[in-house]
C-alpha cells in the first residue's frame, strides 16, 4: 500500500499566494545550527488554509466528520484523527492514520475486507476493533510510535522487509543466538527428523516381514482343505466289532482294581503326563505307574516328553533305554510324544531322534497287547505322528516341539506334516467322531511355531466348525495344569495345560453323549487311593 504526501488545491494556492503579497517582508532565516545525531521530529501542526468554497456537491459520497470533530462548515484545517480510515483530509489531500500503517506493513498482501455490519453504516471508532475475527489466534501489529516510524521510513526497504520476515517466523531468542548455536539447534533437528524417518521406515518394514510370514505360512498348510489327500500307507481308523467291554487277556491288566467311576460305556478316559521326575518321586514313580487304573479295558497313558534333561544326559543312548526300561513298569500302554529336550536341544539331534525311534517309537504295543477296539494309525514320513478312533473322539498326536530352530526349511516341512496329518484324518473319519483331541509338547505361545497355530487354528476356526476340537500340550515353566474354553476367541476350541514332573499325571474324560469334558490332575488320584469316588 503507497502512502501520499499532501497536494493542495489550486484554488488554494492563488489564495496562498495573495496573503503572501499583502504580508509583510520576511527577514532573512538565521543560519541552521548542525544537526543532532538523531533530531527528534517536529510536533505535528495544522495547517493554515482558507476555506473550501460552499458550492462544493452535496452526495453520499461527502466526508463524514470524525467522531470528536467540530459540526459545520471545513475549519480549513486538515484534522488527522486516529482511527479515523477515511482518506480525504478537509483540504482534499490524503493521509493515514498511524494505525493503518503499521496494520498494512504486517498485512500488505492479506486483501482485508471490511466486516458487514447488521444494520446501517458502522461507526468509525469501531472499524480497528473488528479487524480480527479472532483476536485470540490473530496476529496483531505491535505498538509503534510516531519515532519509531520515522526510523522505519529512513530505513532501506530491503533492511525493513528483512526485520519483518525475522520477526514474523522465528523467536528473538533464536534471532539474537550467535551462528553456531543456530548450527547445532538445525544439525540436531535433522537429525532427530532422520532418527523418526528410520524408525518409521524399521516400523514399516517389520510389518511387511511379518505379513510375508504369515504368507509363507500359509503356504506350508496342506493344499487341500477337501477329503482325498490322504498318505499311501494311510490305516483305516474303522474300529473293528469287538464287543467294547472285552476285557483284556494279558497281565497286568487282568489285577488291576474294579474301579469304575464312569460312564465306561460312552466315555473315553485316558492319562497325560509330562516333564522329567526326580528325587522321591522318581523313587516312586515305578511303584505309581504300576497303579494306574484301567478305567474301562482300554484307558491309555500319555507322556508328551521333556523327561531327558541334555545337560545332564548329554543324549546319550543309556538316557532312552532307561526311560523305556522305568515305564515299562505301568499298567496301562503308553504313547511318547517327542519333546524338544529328547532330540532338539541335544548336542547332536539326529542322533538324538534315531535313539528316540529306536527305544520309544510304538512303545504302546512293546509291553502291551495291541488295542482290541481301535487300530493305531501312523504317518509314513513322519511315524512319530499317530493316531486313533475310539467311542467318537478321534485323538491325534504330532511331532510339535520348541527350543532352538536349527533349520528353517525342516521345521516348515514337520508343520507342513502335521497339518496335512490333522486335516486328513479329520476328513477321512469326520462322519465318525464329534471330538478331536490334539496331542503334542509345544504351547502355542511359542513363536517358533507360530507357523503352525496360525493355520490350525484357521482350520478349527473357519473348516472344523461341526467338531469340538482339544489341543493338549505340555506346560511352560512352572505354568499349573488347566482348561481354557474358547481359546483365541475361537468358540468350539479348547486347550488344555499338563503340569509336568508332578505326580499323578492328569485324567481327561469325554463323553460325547452326554456332552462332557473333564480334565483333573489332583483330586482323582486321591479318591482313587481312598477307594472311589464318594
Amino acid at each position: 500500500m503507497s502512502f501520499s504526501s499532501f497536494s493542495t488545491h489550486p484554488e488554494d494556492e492563488k489564495t496562498l499566494a495573495e496573503n503572501a503579497q499583502s504580508s509583510p517582508s520576511i527577514p532573512p532565516p538565521s543560519p541552521p545550527e548542525p544537526p543532532s545525531p538523531n533530531p527528534p521530529p517536529p510536533p505535528p501542526q495544522l495547517l493554515n488554509v482558507p476555506d473550501l468554497p460552499s458550492n462544493q456537491p452535496d452526495n453520499d459520497n461527502a466526508m463524514d466528520y470524525p467522531p470528536g470533530s467540530p459540526s459545520g462548515p471545513l475549519d480549513g484545517q486538515s484534522l488527522i484523527l486516529m482511527g479515523d480510515d477515511n482518506t480525504i483530509s478537509s483540504i482534499n489531500t490524503d493521509y493515514h492514520t498511524l494505525q493503518m500503517r503499521a496494520q498494512d506493513i504486517e498485512n500488505h498482501n492479506d486483501g482485508y475486507r471490511e466486516p458487514e455490519h447488521p444494520t446501517g453504516s458502522p461507526q468509525k471508532s469501531q472499524q480497528y476493533q473488528s479487524r480480527s475475527p479472532n483476536p485470540e489466534m490473530a496476529r496483531l501489529p505491535q505498538t509503534v510510535d510516531m519515532k519509531t516510524t520515522s526510523q522505519n521510513k529512513e530505513q532501506p526497504k530491503q533492511q525493513r522487509q528483512q526485520q519483518d520476515d525475522e520477526g514474523s517466523c522465528l523467536p528473538q531468542w533464536l534471532v539474537d543466538a550467535p551462528f553456531w548455536l543456530k548450527l547445532v539447534i538445525v544439525t540436531s533437528t535433522a537429525l532427530l527428523l532422520g532418527a523418526m524417518v528410520l524408525i518409521g521406515v524399521a516400523a514399516s518394514l517389520e510389518v511387511q516381514s511379518r505379513e510375508n510370514e504369515a504368507q509363507n505360512n500359509a503356504a506350508v498348510s496342506p493344499p487341500s482343505l477337501a477329503p482325498g489327500n490322504f498318505f499311501p500307507t494311510q490305516p483305516d481308523l474303522e474300529p473293528t466289532n469287538i464287543p467294547l467291554t472285552a476285557e483284556p487277556t494279558s497281565s497286568p491288566l487282568e489285577d488291576m482294581p474294579p474301579w469304575q467311576p464312569y460312564n465306561t460305556s460312552t466315555s473315553v478316559q485316558f492319562f497325560v503326563a509330562g516333564g522329567r521326575f526326580a528325587g522321591d518321586e522318581l523313587a516312586n514313580l515305578p511303584a505309581e505307574l504300576s497303579n494306574l487304573p484301567n478305567i474301562d479295558g482300554n484307558t491309555v497313558l500319555f507322556h508328551l516328553g521333556d523327561w531327558n534333561s541334555p545337560s545332564l544326559t548329554r543324549c546319550e543312548e543309556s538316557a532312552y533305554s532307561d526311560i523305556a526300561t522305568l515305564f515299562a513298569n505301568s499298567s496301562l500302554p503308553v504313547y511318547f510324544v517327542v519333546g524338544d529336550n529328547e532330540f532338539n536341544d541335544c548336542p547332536d539331534p539326529r542322533e538324538a531322534f534315531e535313539f528316540w525311534d529306536q527305544y520309544l517309537l510304538d512303545f504302546e504295543t512293546r509291553h502291551w497287547p495291541a488295542p482290541s477296539v481301535w487300530n493305531i494309525a501312523r504317518s509314513e514320513d513322519y511315524p512319530e505322528n499317530f493316531g486313533y478312533l475310539h467311542r467318537n473322539v478321534l485323538v491325534l498326536g504330532i511331532n510339535l516341539v520348541g527350543g532352538v530352530v536349527h533349520d528353517n526349511r525342516e521345521w516348515e516341512r514337520r508343520h507342513a506334516a502335521n497339518l496335512e496329518w490333522i486335516n486328513t484324518n479329520y476328513f477321512e473319519n469326520e462322519a465318525r467322531f464329534d471330538t478331536m483331541v490334539v496331542l503334542a509338547h509345544a504351547d502355542p505361545e511359542i513363536l517358533a511355531n507360530e507357523s503352525f497355530f496360525l493355520s490350525f487354528f484357521r482350520l478349527v476356526r473357519d473348516v472344523y466348525t461341526e467338531k469340538q476340537v482339544v489341543f493338549i500340550h505340555r506346560n511352560l515353566g512352572s505354568d499349573a495344569w488347566g482348561l481354557e474354553t474358547g481359546y483365541d476367541g475361537i468358540p468350539n476350541l479348547m486347550v488344555a495345560v499338563v503340569e509336568g514332573t508332578v505326580w499323578p499325571p492328569m485324567l481327561v474324560t469325554i463323553d460325547t453323549t452326554a456332552g462332557i469334558l473333564e480334565i483333573d490332575q489332583r483330586q482323582w488320584y486321591q479318591e482313587y487311593k481312598t477307594g472311589g469316588l464318594a
